[in-house]
């Protein structure tokens, strides 16, 4: 029961991370956005929603390629967790966290989500998120010794 402690907070951290994907991230007088949201919003714009034609092309990649990498990361840390391979969980975790503060700097250099009362509920949760995954990947560590010292013992 001890090795799986571990697994069941890794899970629900990479829940909760999945579902603020879907959560509203900015809003905008009447309309709010999640990331996935913002990243099909992205996709569809033209040339000439943008004053240039290279920053359309860029951000037709960026934004969903970001987006896309945040949810690569999560499934990693995922399979990591019931792979029982904590340093991989770290890695992975780190590198979710590393995009999505890259996306968030990004929205705000360009004044995507301008104010702090437009902030979505994302904002937050994605950080208790990230906490969860944290906390998943030191039991996961404290599950891992406790193994291996069982297996000593016997």
């Amino acid at each position: 029961m001890q090795k799986v402690r571990g697994l069941f907070i890794g899970i629900v951290g990479f829940g909760l991370t999945i579902v603020s994907l879907f959560l509203p991230f900015a809003k905008n007088e009447n309309e709010s956005k999640s990331l996935v949201g913002m990243a099909q919003v992205y996709l569809s714009s033209t040339s000439s929603d943008w004053n240039d034609a290279a920053m359309a092309t860029f951000y037709k990649i960026f934004v969903p390629g970001m987006v896309g990498l945040m949810a690569l990361f999560v499934i990693l840390y995922l399979i990591m967790n019931i792979g029982f391979k904590p340093v991989g969980m770290i890695v992975f975790n780190i590198l979710t966290i590393v995009v999505y503060e890259l996306l968030k700097w990004d929205f705000k250099d360009r004044r995507v989500v301008p104010g702090t009362c437009d902030k979505g509920c994302a904002f937050t949760i994605m950080y208790v998120a990230f906490g969860i995954m944290v906390v998943g990947c030191i039991m996961r560590f404290v599950d891992k010794k406790r193994t291996s010292k069982t297996e000593q013992t016997v």
